[in-house]
This record gives structure tokens, sequence and C-alpha cells, in this order.
């Protein structure tokens, strides 16, 4: 499916977590796009904006007593819970983008991370928000030294809703790969961006939306952000089976859902809800969903009653 990211920052997508600035940690890095960060629509992969908020996650636990090493000799494993992001303009190669990073520490190894990351020109490209766990010998461990900050503090993520069973999904089997797996011998969250990114163009193929359709119809879809929940680490080496379907179109955009789960046990890994707006070639902004995309889709929209607008 062709997807692209939105230069101007009109457009709000879900509700995002919020917090009292009191009881944070800030750091404030800079790094530089490469050749290697373009994708298939010539500019920044999504992925890119993820790990240079990985890079300043580890920078701020480092200016704070735990340095990489550190963490690797205690034996302190991170896993993600969840994760919301938004994509508010397209960056290309050799930019100088600022990553801005605020953490909250809640106590019970887990730290609420609200991360901004900026052009050089202070444009806002991308909004990460994430909740991280911390654990060392399978229990919990606080690695900031601020007084903990209330649950209550903030709001809680979106929430993803439960798969109906009302249509189609496109079911992919993928192999986790070894070559992957980060210094912790785990996937740094951006390879479960990939999964889900590989997710949407195999539901483009087996759905008949390919480029020359996309032209005919003049349409194509921004790819506005989305919300991931974890449940289990994915392990390497596993074959996994991702399903994916729409489950609901409103208005100007158009609602993705992905479940992850282990092709041999059917163990839930991640959940998956992203956002694209449906936007016109030729004008240039937010269009409804062609009649033509929305019968390619059909069978594979979940809230099909209420998406028909």
């Amino acid at each position: 499916m062709l997807f692209r990211s939105l230069r101007v920052a009109k457009f709000q997508i879900l509700e995002q977590p919020k917090i009292a600035e009191a009881d944070m940690i800030a750091n404030e890095i800079q790094l530089v796009t490469r050749i290697s960060d373009l994708d298939t629509q010539r500019h920044v992969t999504s992925r890119t904006y993820e790990n240079f908020c990985l890079e300043g996650r580890f920078r701020t636990l480092e200016e704070n007593g735990f340095s990489l090493r550190e963490i690797l000799s205690q034996e302190i494993a991170i896993h993600p819970l969840e994760s919301q992001i938004r994509f508010l303009a397209q960056q290309m190669e050799g930019t100088n983008l600022k990553t801005e990073t605020k953490a909250f520490p809640l106590g019970s190894g887990k730290i609420f991370w609200d991360q901004k990351v900026l052009s050089d020109v202070e444009t806002l490209a991308a909004e990460i928000k994430t909740l991280t766990f911390s654990e060392k010998g399978g229990k919990s461990i606080d690695l900031l030294p601020l007084e903990k900050t209330e649950m209550s503090g903030f709001d809680q993520f979106p929430q993803i809703p439960d798969f109906r069973g009302t249509c189609k999904t496109v079911d992919t089997e993928m192999v986790t790969l070894y070559s992957e797996r980060n210094i912790f011998g785990e996937y740094n969250p951006a390879y479960f961006w990939r999964i889900i990114e590989d997710s949407r163009w195999f539901f483009s193929t087996e759905t008949g939306l390919t480029l020359n359709r996309f032209v005919e119809m003049d349409t194509t879809m921004f790819f506005m952000g989305g919300v991931f929940k974890f449940f289990h680490p994915v392990p390497a080496g596993r074959r996994i089976k991702v399903s994916t379907w729409i489950h609901s179109f409103e208005k100007i955009r158009s609602y993705m859902r992905h479940e992850v789960t282990d092709a041999e046990t059917g163990l839930r890994y991640f959940a998956v809800q992203d956002e694209q707006l449906v936007v016109s070639f030729s004008k240039v902004r937010p269009k409804k969903a062609p009649e033509e995309f929305q019968r390619l889709v059909g069978e594979y929209v979940e809230h099909f009653e209420y998406s028909k607008i």
C-alpha cells in the first residue's frame, strides 16, 4: 500500500498521554539522517525516528547512572509495554534532527518516555511516547533516581479495540530474524515497526491496491501514526503470524489493525492500530475514501456499517 508522511501538522490523530511536569528528567541529542534511512517514498523511514528516540532513552539512562555497559553487566532487561507515535513532517537525508527526551519514573520498574524529534528549523517531525518496564533477575528495578511519579499523573494510552471477527483478515507468516537482535539479544522496537510496515504491503498486494490503482483513484495514504501494545517478548527464529484488516473508515481517515501471534502456539505478542489520512494525489489535500477503494477492501473492513460515509 502506498503510505506517505504528511508535511504539515494539520491533523490530530489520537488523544495523547499526558503527565505532570514534576518528577521528570530531560535530555537532548542531535543526530543526522543518512541515505540508508530513506525508504521507497524517498524520505526518512518512520523506523529512523524510533531509533533516534531509542538513542535518546539510553543516553538519558547513561546520564543518570546506568550506561549501556552497566545495564549489560547487571543483566537488566528493558521491555516496551506500550507506545504511541505521531508523524508530522517528512525529512530527507543529511538532516540534523534534534531529539528531545523527557523521562518520568513511575516506580515498579516503569518509565514513561515523552519524546519529540525536531528538524534543523525546529519543525516537529515526530512525537513518540513509550512506556517501558525494567527488570533484573525476574524482579522490577527502577533505573531513574527521581521521586516516583504517581501513575495517576498521566492519561493512559488509547485502547486498541478487540477484533469482532466480522471481516476477513490478510494473514502473513514471517520468521523473526536472528540478525535483527540488539546488544541484549532482543529486538529494538523499530523491528516491530518493520513487521507492521511489511504487513501493510502484504495487505495491499492481497487486496489489489497497486500503485497504478491508487493513481487511477487519485488517492494516496499518509501514514499518520499509531498505537502499539506489547504482551510478550518476541523470540528470535520463531514463525509468527500477522493478521491485518481495516478497523474502520472515518471520513478522511482509515484505521488499520494488526495482531501479531505465534504461528504455532497462538501466543499473542503485540497488537497495533495505525492511522492513515486519505489524500488526493492531484490536489494534495484530504478526501473521503473513494468508493472503489472501499470496494477493494470491503471484505477486510471490520466496522463497515459506519464506514460508509
